[in-house]
């Protein structure tokens, strides 16, 4: 088992609220520009982009349900945040190739269970958040969507209790969230939740080397802060992490994609911004991931950060 020594500190500075006039021209930016962005990100063969048009369909959908304006204000103008478009794609694509009838997802962005119910051949879905308040607001999102044929249950337990409860799927979804728990014995939990002959779908963060993130403000009601003010935030996994906490008790994965930054340094800039201000151009944000992102075969050959899909089946026995 690895150890990493070393620790990054993340300052996130108190942002003023928009002025009436300053969120009106957000709004007007956002529908003159999004469309553009969108298009210049096909021409470059960019991620996401049909889960992006689907967006389109959902928020007219969402308002017809009378789903609150910022729900459906997200989903035109901003469903998707940086690497979401190459993780979203991918865990579309190759969850709808494994024909999954029980779905547990662990934690995922909203948008992620969207695509599940969206599905119709699954049965039942099974949506698992130990922060109280991020699972209400799930569940709020997805009420315009739900209907009587695909049987949809919330959990506000942890990775240890869903085992205790007895919870299994036959796809087991976790997108850019173990990176979150401290615990590197974790993926031993999520494997159990993995019916015999199932499936396990997850994305992490990856570089050459790997750190710890911590964060001065913490949103989620899951860690505590620590001695320093900060509080836990991410691991970036190196390859010999990826061996150690995942490989070792899933086995080698049926299929995994490598996908990054091309110049160091293109993605904490990118969060940083994101972090100081109110007024991120999010209709840019397809273009960006098109323009500075690609594949790589390795970890290894990342320059900088990047995320790594990994799909497992589960033994029959």
């Amino acid at each position: 088992m690895t150890h990493t020594k070393i620790k990054q500190y993340i300052e996130v500075p108190e942002v003023p609220d928009l002025s009436l006039f300053g969120k009106v021209a957000y709004i007007v930016k956002s529908m003159i520009l999004t469309l553009p962005f969108i298009v210049a990100a096909r021409i470059k063969n960019g991620f996401g982009l049909a889960i992006r048009w689907r967006c389109f369909i959902w928020a007219a959908k969402s308002y017809s349900a009378n789903n609150d304006a910022k729900i459906l204000f997200d989903l035109l103008f901003r469903p998707l945040d940086s690497t979401r478009y190459f993780e979203m794609e991918i865990a579309n694509t190759w969850s709808a190739e494994l024909h999954p009838q029980h779905c547990i997802d662990v934690s995922s962005p909203k948008l992620f269970p969207l695509m599940l119910l969206s599905a119709q051949e699954i049965k039942s879905l099974q949506v698992c958040n130990p922060d109280v308040g991020d699972l209400q607001h799930t569940r709020s999102f997805l009420a315009a969507f739900e209907d009587d044929v695909i049987e949809v249950t919330y959990h506000s337990l942890r990775l240890k209790e869903l085992v205790k409860e007895g919870l299994t799927g036959d796809l087991v979804t976790s997108i850019s969230v173990m990176e979150h728990i401290p615990d590197e014995n974790s993926f031993e939990d999520l494997w159990k939740l993995v019916s015999p002959g199932g499936y396990l779908f997850v994305t992490l963060p990856c570089a050459k080397f790997s750190w710890d993130q911590y964060i001065s403000s913490y949103d989620y009601g899951v860690l505590e802060q620590g001695d320093t003010g900060y509080t836990f935030w991410q691991h970036y996994f190196d390859q010999s992490d990826v061996d150690a906490r995942i490989l070792r008790v899933c086995g080698e994965p049926v299929k995994s994609c490598i996908w990054g930054e091309k110049r160091k340094g293109t993605f904490f800039r990118n969060t940083s911004l994101k972090r100081c201000t109110n007024n991120y151009p999010y209709w840019k944000e397809p273009y960006y991931m098109a323009r500075d992102y690609g594949i790589f075969e390795t970890i290894e050959a990342l320059p900088g950060e990047g995320v790594v899909a990994l799909l497992f089946k589960k033994p029959l026995d």
